[in-house]
């Protein structure tokens, strides 16, 4: 089950990731302070949820491409999907039985913004290659309810809907935390920024 909330978001030539940094371990234990989103290049990041190996696997990906900026969405998904298909092939069990949801977000290989979804839950990969907005919720809130928190901020609080959406679903959820991780990359001025929030 996921244990963490992670949004994507493309509106008006800028795309967002977000995500709470509490990591809950199999004995219930948790990690207060877990990055969750992988920066890939200046105009590229992914969130993760799920398996925290296969964020590390992302992550090993990444430092061997440093400094490449001719990575785009694409090659994030095809990765992945390669990925689950070894684990699965190898029969990695650690893996292939853990529920993990991915948001890719910034350019693809047509140099347009967009935002990737990616599952893989009960052994089944499955993705979409442009959504204008995603949101996985944690195990114990329906993504019914995170969507309501989600416009509700969006309209109020146009410009910290983000940092608001994951506060308020951390009030009620137990598997995720105040404290966040916000990315974002403006495509008129070619610029990203990541940013560390509390909000205790």
């Amino acid at each position: 089950k996921i244990m963490t909330v992670i949004l994507g978001h493309k509106h008006n030539n800028i795309i967002r990731l977000g995500a709470d940094k509490m990591v809950v371990n199999a004995d219930d234990s948790a990690q207060e302070d877990h990055d969750k989103i992988v920066v890939i290049n200046n105009h590229l990041a992914v969130a993760c949820a799920g398996s925290m190996s296969v964020q590390k696997m992302i992550e090993l990906e990444v430092n061997k491409s440093t400094g490449r900026t001719d990575i785009y969405g694409e090659d994030i998904l095809e990765f992945l999907h390669d990925f689950y298909k070894k684990a699965n092939e190898m029969n990695l069990e650690s893996i292939i039985n853990q529920e993990s949801c991915f948001i890719i977000a910034g350019l693809n290989r047509k140099k347009e913004l967009a935002v990737m979804i990616i599952s893989y839950i009960r052994g089944k990969f499955e993705y979409s290659d442009n959504v204008e907005a995603a949101l996985f919720p944690p195990a114990d809130l329906t993504l019914g309810k995170c969507l309501e928190i989600y416009k509700s901020n969006f309209q109020k609080y146009p410009q910290d809907y983000f940092v608001k959406t994951i506060t308020d679903i951390s009030k009620i959820s137990k598997y995720v935390n105040s404290k966040g991780t916000l990315w974002e990359y403006d495509m008129n001025s070619d610029r990203s920024n990541k940013e560390e929030f509390n909000r205790e």
